[in-house]
Protein backbone atom coordinates (compact mmCIF):
# COMPACT_ATOMS: atom_id res chain seq x y z
CA UNK A 1 0.00 0.00 0.00
CA UNK A 2 1.42 3.36 -0.96
CA UNK A 3 1.54 6.35 1.26
CA UNK A 4 -1.16 8.02 -0.85
CA UNK A 5 -3.46 4.99 -0.65
CA UNK A 6 -2.83 4.72 3.06
CA UNK A 7 -3.68 8.38 3.51
CA UNK A 8 -6.89 7.94 1.46
CA UNK A 9 -7.85 4.92 3.56
CA UNK A 10 -7.29 6.87 6.79
CA UNK A 11 -9.40 9.77 5.46
CA UNK A 12 -12.14 7.38 4.33
CA UNK A 13 -12.19 5.55 7.66
CA UNK A 14 -12.08 8.85 9.55
CA UNK A 15 -15.16 10.08 7.65
CA UNK A 16 -16.96 6.77 8.23
CA UNK A 17 -16.20 6.75 11.94
CA UNK A 18 -17.13 10.43 12.30
CA UNK A 19 -20.47 9.77 10.59
CA UNK A 20 -21.02 6.70 12.77
CA UNK A 21 -20.09 8.68 15.90
CA UNK A 22 -22.53 11.47 15.01
CA UNK A 23 -25.30 8.93 14.41
CA UNK A 24 -24.52 7.19 17.71
CA UNK A 25 -24.46 10.54 19.54
CA UNK A 26 -27.84 11.43 18.04
CA UNK A 27 -29.28 8.11 19.14
CA UNK A 28 -27.97 8.57 22.68
CA UNK A 29 -29.40 12.08 22.77
CA UNK A 30 -32.82 10.77 21.71
CA UNK A 31 -32.58 8.06 24.35
CA UNK A 32 -31.67 10.59 27.04
CA UNK A 33 -34.59 12.84 26.07
CA UNK A 34 -36.95 9.87 26.06
CA UNK A 35 -35.64 8.72 29.44
CA UNK A 36 -36.19 12.16 30.95
CA UNK A 37 -39.74 12.22 29.58
CA UNK A 38 -40.39 8.76 31.03
CA UNK A 39 -39.05 9.84 34.41
CA UNK A 40 -41.45 12.79 34.45
CA UNK A 41 -44.32 10.50 33.45
CA UNK A 42 -43.40 7.92 36.09
CA UNK A 43 -43.19 10.65 38.74
CA UNK A 44 -46.62 11.95 37.71
CA UNK A 45 -48.12 8.45 37.86
CA UNK A 46 -46.50 7.80 41.26
CA UNK A 47 -47.95 11.03 42.65
CA UNK A 48 -51.36 10.08 41.27
CA UNK A 49 -51.19 6.64 42.86
CA UNK A 50 -50.28 8.17 46.23
CA UNK A 51 -53.07 10.71 45.91
CA UNK A 52 -55.59 7.98 45.06
CA UNK A 53 -54.38 5.93 48.01
CA UNK A 54 -54.96 8.87 50.32
CA UNK A 55 -58.42 9.44 48.85
CA UNK A 56 -59.29 5.77 49.27
CA UNK A 57 -58.18 5.94 52.89
CA UNK A 58 -60.51 8.91 53.47
CA UNK A 59 -63.39 7.11 51.75
CA UNK A 60 -62.73 3.99 53.80
CA UNK A 61 -62.78 6.05 57.01
CA UNK A 62 -66.08 7.64 56.05
CA UNK A 63 -67.56 4.24 55.14
CA UNK A 64 -66.46 2.89 58.52
CA UNK A 65 -68.18 5.83 60.21
CA UNK A 66 -71.35 5.20 58.21
CA UNK A 67 -71.22 1.51 59.04
CA UNK A 68 -70.98 2.35 62.73
CA UNK A 69 -73.98 4.67 62.44
CA UNK A 70 -76.01 2.02 60.62
CA UNK A 71 -75.05 -0.53 63.25
CA UNK A 72 -76.32 1.79 65.99
CA UNK A 73 -79.56 2.43 64.06
CA UNK A 74 -79.99 -1.29 63.55
CA UNK A 75 -79.64 -1.99 67.25
CA UNK A 76 -82.19 0.74 68.03
CA UNK A 77 -84.66 -0.67 65.50
CA UNK A 78 -84.20 -4.18 66.83
CA UNK A 79 -84.90 -2.98 70.34
CA UNK A 80 -87.93 -0.99 69.14
CA UNK A 81 -89.22 -3.95 67.13
CA UNK A 82 -89.12 -6.22 70.15
CA UNK A 83 -90.71 -3.52 72.27
CA UNK A 84 -93.48 -3.03 69.69
CA UNK A 85 -94.06 -6.78 69.50
CA UNK A 86 -94.25 -6.97 73.30
CA UNK A 87 -96.74 -4.11 73.38
CA UNK A 88 -98.86 -5.72 70.65
CA UNK A 89 -98.98 -8.99 72.57
CA UNK A 90 -99.94 -7.09 75.69
CA UNK A 91 -102.77 -5.41 73.80
CA UNK A 92 -103.96 -8.71 72.37
CA UNK A 93 -104.27 -10.22 75.83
Amino acid sequence: MTKSQYSELIDFLGKKFDAQKRETDQRFTKLEVGLEAMQVTIQTVAEGVLSNGERLDRVETRLDQLENRFDSFESVFRADRFDVQRRLKALEN
